[in-house]
């Protein structure tokens, strides 16, 4: 059902982007930044550097025109005040220095664990806008997209599922239908 869940996501982003992409000149590569956590990484699978969403990705989308990278770090916030916020790592300078024309964010399952949550959810959309807008400034000047957190829970390291669905994804969900308005 996971594996389910991402390859409808893969086509919905590759219909999007197909879509927004009719008037681009073939002469330079479209760049598609894929920033996010362990699910953008690939923790867990035999080979993230061909398995990975972002790789995925990749694979189908025709190489002579499209580049994307993965930016992905395991364990990582939208929260700057979570335990292990994204905005630290340099996958972040990178991903901005990369100066992509899609940016694709999945960050949120790890922010939904019970001491960041708890501690500072209150501040999750205002960091997720924050995270947009800095992208969207870019000379580049990319499309945003944000992914939705993908139902599931693991009680060992505090994730919560109905964090992740009535919090976490609520708040996406609010942050998605205003997002012309970030």
């Amino acid at each position: 059902m996971k594996k389910l869940f991402h390859f409808k996501a893969i086509i919905i982003i590759l219909s999007f982007i197909s879509f927004c992409l009719s008037n681009t000149t073939a002469q330079t590569k479209i760049k598609v930044a894929c920033v996010g956590n362990s699910i953008t990484y690939g923790y867990g699978i035999a080979s993230p550097a061909t398995q990975s969403y972002p790789a995925q990705l990749q694979v189908l989308l025709d190489p002579t025109k499209w580049t994307v990278e993965n930016f992905g770090v395991s364990a990582r916030t939208m929260l700057k005040k979570g335990n292990l916020p994204y905005w630290n790592e340099p996958a972040y300078a990178n991903a901005k220095a990369y100066l992509p024309n899609f940016v694709v964010i999945e960050l949120g399952t790890n922010d939904a664990k019970t001491p960041n949550w708890d501690l500072h959810g209150k501040e999750f959309t205002s960091n997720y806008k924050e995270m947009i807008n800095a992208f969207r400034n870019l000379p580049s000047k990319p499309d945003v997209w944000i992914g939705l957190v993908p139902p599931g829970q693991h009680i060992s390291w505090t994730i919560r599922g109905n964090y992740l669905k009535d919090s976490v994804n609520s708040k996406k969900n609010r942050l998605l239908s205003n997002l012309e308005l970030v």
